[in-house]
């Protein structure tokens, strides 16, 4: 006797997910977080660079 007596066995089963796929879900998210982390180190780095010349040129034209 099922503890949804409105729902077929199949609907209740269609509710839930199959662990193979829950890990392979959370591995793509995994893998695009890394991805993401990698391009924001990146930005980062080219970033600081390019305020870093605009500082030195600044400090050149100043002195």
């Amino acid at each position: 006797m099922s503890d949804y007596p409105e729902k077929s066995q199949r609907a209740i089963r269609d509710e839930y997910v199959r662990r193979s796929d829950l890990d392979g879900h959370i591995h793509r998210l995994e893998s695009s977080i890394k991805d993401l982390r990698e391009e924001h180190r990146e930005t980062s780095k080219e970033t600081t660079r390019r305020l870093d010349a605009i500082i030195a040129s600044l400090a050149k034209n100043n002195a």
